[in-house]
């Protein structure tokens, strides 16, 4: 059997700046596609699979102040390994345009920024430098995805059970309610976070 083999590798932070469950937070999505699989008779290749890995986790006190946030998200974009691979996803429903714009004056290096503001039963829309995502289809895209790939969830960060144990309450909703029931739940602003992550990874170079 061919080891699998990694053939690249991204990071999405998604910046939830207090606007569902006012406590601020930074999520650090890891996406690396995989090589898998034995190579087909008819062109040689083989599968490609996308494997996420939940790699960082900050929250912030619902009074922090947005420089203090965009400091400390720049300062991640820096590490060893996510500089030049990262882009930043921020919540911007509320008053966002301010922290991307304190963001940008931070050393980023090569990071691209995305405006996102969660709305209603709109459909997908992109205006004015801004992603216009609505609420229900950016958590059923997390759940679905969570799915179909494989997530891992390092004990090393801190807090990490509860994030999984409120990501288990909205699957176990879902699977009962379907879509209807995401519209009765209240995420917290990792989870929106984390869905916005994922929502980026998996629209662009997405494998299943």
């Amino acid at each position: 059997m061919l080891p699998d083999i990694c053939k690249d590798t991204a990071y999405f932070i998604g910046v939830g700046l207090g606007n569902s469950s006012g406590q601020p937070a930074i999520l650090v999505l890891k996406r690396a596609n995989w090589e898998t699989g034995e190579r087909s008779r008819y062109d040689y290749s083989r599968r490609l699979v996308s494997r996420f890995e939940v790699c960082r986790w900050d929250r912030f006190a619902p009074d922090a102040l947005h420089g203090v946030i965009a400091a400390r998200a720049a300062e991640i974009s820096r590490e060893a390994g996510v500089s030049g691979r990262a882009t930043f996803v921020v919540d911007t429903t509320g008053d966002g345009g301010t922290f991307v714009r304190k963001l940008h004056l931070q050393n980023i290096g090569e990071c691209r920024v995305l405006s996102v503001a969660v709305t209603g039963p709109d459909a997908e829309m992109h205006q004015n430098n801004t992603y216009y995502l609505p609420r229900r289809g950016l958590l059923s895209g997390l759940l679905t995805t969570m799915d179909k790939c494989q997530f891992t969830f390092p004990g090393a960060v801190y807090g990490i059970e509860e994030l999984q144990a409120e990501l288990a309450r909205m699957q176990a909703a879902w699977r009962s309610g379907g879509l209807p029931a995401l519209d009765r739940t209240n995420p917290s602003d990792t989870v929106i976070a984390m869905a916005m992550a994922v929502w980026r990874a998996k629209k662009f170079e997405f494998y299943e």
